[in-house]
């Protein structure tokens, strides 16, 4: 049987937030897990960066995952010296 995502990290965050506030703690987890049949290990896994103290996890308002870094000016930056550096040298 295939591996299965029973819910995303928004999902989850989602979930909680709508059963519990913006702040929740182990014990909210564990009943949310329970109610939705979904490991405790993978929800506290998803919601690692919101954690506050040891049992505690709060949902910043806004917040957004940053976005990756265009790399695509220094790539061609990089060919360039390469063929740059790879060209025949006149002695």
């Amino acid at each position: 049987m295939p591996f299965e995502i029973k819910m995303t990290e928004n999902q989850i965050i989602d979930g909680l937030r709508s059963n519990y506030g913006k702040e929740f703690t182990a014990p909210d987890v564990r009943g949310f897990c329970a109610a939705n049949d979904i490991a405790y290990q993978t929800v506290t896994k998803k919601i690692e960066k919101f954690k506050v103290g040891r049992g505690k996890w709060k949902k910043i308002k806004g917040y957004k995952d940053p976005e990756p870094p265009d790399v695509s000016s220094s790539m061609g930056e990089f060919f360039n010296k390469q063929r740059e550096y790879d060209a025949p040298c006149d002695i």
